[in-house]
């Protein structure tokens, strides 16, 4: 008895398989380097403006009011290639001290001996509570004294082979 292993009109097909298999494994391939490059600037990037938070923070005792601009000089040190924007909300100081049990009201015994958002009044208008903590919106340009600094900035980072795959 004889097996006959491919019939005559099959000849090569698994050759043409293998290459269509070879291209979507490529492709594959590429958009996995595109996204494990995108991971690693979104850390480069976090880690950039995590240094300029502590920067900024480092002057609060001493001199509040160059906070930001010090937030600013050292983020575009770290890296040149980022958008900081020039808007308030790229750089915003906070008075972060405990909320009252209810989660609802600003622990106002502890205002004084951590920071003091004086440029507020006594009404700390614009606070957000949770059950532990509450921030108060804070100007160290006006001579107040806070406690946190949060920083927000953008880069672009293009992907590298995906356009080359129509993504």
């Amino acid at each position: 008895m004889r097996i006959r292993l491919a019939h005559r009109g099959e000849r090569g097909a698994i050759a043409i398989m293998t290459a269509f298999l070879a291209v979507v494994l490529m492709a594959v391939a590429a958009i996995g380097v595109d996204i494990t490059l995108q991971v690693n600037e979104r850390q480069k990037l976090h880690d950039t403006i995590d240094a300029a938070a502590h920067a900024g923070a480092y002057d609060f005792p001493n001199s509040p009011g160059s906070a930001e601009s010090d937030v600013r000089a050292n983020a575009l040190k770290n890296d040149p290639t980022l958008s900081l924007p020039t808007t308030p909300n790229a750089v915003t100081f906070f008075c972060v001290v405990a909320s009252k049990s209810s989660g609802t009201a600003v622990e106002t015994t502890q205002i004084p001996a951590t920071c003091n958002p004086a440029s507020a009044g006594g009404s700390y208008t614009g606070f957000k509570c949770n059950l532990a903590i509450c921030s108060i919106p804070c100007n160290p340009t006006a001579g107040d004294r806070c406690n946190t600094v949060r920083v927000a900035a953008t880069k672009t980072v293009p992907y590298s082979f995906a356009p080359v795959i129509g993504i």
